[in-house]
Formats: structure tokens, sequence, C-alpha cells
């Protein structure tokens, strides 16, 4: 017995053009009702009309977009794309949209830009042990031309610290006074 006003699973998806995931989180949620009715393959999810005509006006609201939360890195996020009063950005049509994206963007860049700054780095010159792309920048020679050094034993590298190869700064040295 199907009721009077009811919708199944891949009609309510249509009628709010969700995915049968999204369906099924409003669901869980408590935003829309489903019952299960017996069906000739099992039972079968029947949505009521009105609990998802109410669920589309929710969806089709407007939105705001809150940033993340800055509190983590006061320190590093106090530039001028990232004032308090940006929290909470209303969505008025594109422009409202794409002025919200690129304050993120530049949120973002800052984040990164901060955090790159945390990471002690330690010049090439000073580094005892190198990767390929590291002793190619510091000899000037190519990362395939020192590949094909190593394969043919004639610079040492090791590969016991993860992927890619490790070369001593003696090492490198020593072969590229030999050239």
């Amino acid at each position: 017995m199907v009721l009077p006003f009811s919708m199944n699973k891949q009609e309510a998806c249509q009628f709010l053009n969700v995915s049968e995931r999204s369906l099924a989180r409003y669901a869980a949620q408590g935003k829309v009702q489903v019952t299960y009715m017996k069906g000739s393959r099992g039972n079968v999810a029947i949505y009521d009309d009105a609990d998802l005509l109410r669920l589309k006006e929710n969806l089709a609201q407007p939105t705001a977009i809150r940033l993340a939360n800055e509190n983590a890195l006061p320190s590093m996020l106090s530039s001028p794309a990232n004032p308090d009063n940006l929290a909470m950005q209303p969505l008025s049509g594109l422009a409202g949209i794409v002025g919200v994206l690129d304050r993120m963007a530049a949120r973002d860049e800052a984040i990164i830009m901060a955090l790159g700054a945390l990471k002690p780095s330690m010049p090439i010159e000073h580094k005892l042990m190198l990767t390929l792309p590291e002793a190619s920048q510091l000899s000037g020679i190519s990362k395939d031309v020192l590949r094909k050094e190593i394969r043919a034993n004639k610079l040492k590298a090791s590969t016991g610290f993860g992927r890619g190869y490790r070369i001593k700064r003696a090492d490198l040295d020593a072969f590229v006074k030999k050239i």
C-alpha cells in the first residue's frame, strides 16, 4: 500500500535535487520522515511530500558561509584579508560567492605562508645528507645524470630513509671533483 502523498527514494532525490546519500543523511538528522513498506524486492523507503516540500524550502533559503576557525593561529592571521567582521558572509548572487571565495583564498594563502615560516629550514650548503633534487641544485648536475651515475655505482647513495636517494655531501663533493 502506497500512501496518497508520498514519493520513493529516487523521486525524492529528483525532487530535492540531491543524492541518495544526502537524502539518507537528512532522514538520519530528522529533517525528513521516512517509512518503509514491503516491496517485491525488499523494503521500499517512502517519503512524505509535506516533509520533502518543507525540506526543499529550507534548502532553498540563502545561507551564509562560516569561514574556518581563525582562532587557531591568531598571530599568523592578523592580515587585512581576515578581519573578524568577515566571519559570516551572506551570499547574494554570484558576486557574493566570488568575494567570499577570494577572501577564503587570501586567508588560506596567509595560513600557508605562516606555517612555512614556522618550519625550520637549513640551507642546502650546510646539510650533510642531500636528496636528489638538493644534490642537483647544489652541484648543477641534472637529476637524471645523477640518477644514472648512482645506478652505475659511480656516485654513492642510499635509499634507506624512505623514498628517493640520499647522498652524503662528501660523496657528492668527491664525485664532482672527479668530473
